[in-house]
């Protein structure tokens, strides 16, 4: 159960990433400003992805949706393994 687990975690982390990546491509084809700033500080490009939303949606929800199945998958490795 343990090695499903981690590959579910390691998938979905992935999937995250990628998410995140296209989120930072799209940043980049806006602006030079809003990809430096996605790039240096999160938080940027949390904004940048709320205020695109018709255009960052897909993205968005790849990179949260995945971020929170590999981490749920992690916390439930943690429970066998406090």
């Amino acid at each position: 159960m343990e090695l499903f687990l981690l590959v579910v975690a390691v998938v979905f982390g992935v999937a995250s990433l990628a998410g995140g990546i296209w989120l930072l491509v799209l940043a980049f084809q806006e602006s030079v400003g809003w990809g430096i700033g996605s790039l240096l500080c999160s938080p940027i490009s949390l904004i940048f992805a709320l205020l695109h939303l018709p255009k960052t949606w897909q993205p968005l929800a790849l990179n949260l949706g995945a971020g929170l199945v590999a981490w749920l998958a992690v916390q439930a490795i943690e429970l066998n393994y406090p």
